[in-house]
């Protein structure tokens, strides 16, 4: 069993906030574009406008960090759904910089 030596959550900076809800506002204008813009007899034209920017949201939510744990072998960085291992084998040094 592997000792946790801490643990820390992943919390947005603005920009990552800002970011997000510009492409999640954009993903919605094409969806409701799709839906009440357009052609509508066309399946294609849905499915473009609106089955493309559901898929990309729901594709890029698994890759979305939600905590990190420091271990005294690895670093796990968790993602919703999966986690990656970081091996500190070989680490020479670790620097801090605050934000600002």
């Amino acid at each position: 069993m592997t000792l946790v030596l801490a643990e820390f959550s992943a919390p947005w900076s603005r920009s990552v906030r800002v970011a997000t809800v510009a492409s999640v506002a954009g993903l919605s204008v094409m969806v409701l574009a799709g839906l009440f813009a357009g052609p509508q007899q066309l399946a294609v034209w849905r499915g473009a406008l609106v089955g493309v920017p559901l898929v990309v949201l729901l594709a890029t939510l698994p890759f979305m960090v939600r905590g990190y744990v420091l271990t005294e072998r690895h670093i796990e960085v968790r993602r919703l759904g999966w986690r990656s291992l970081l091996p500190l084998a070989g680490l020479v040094a670790v620097t801090g910089e605050p934000e600002g």
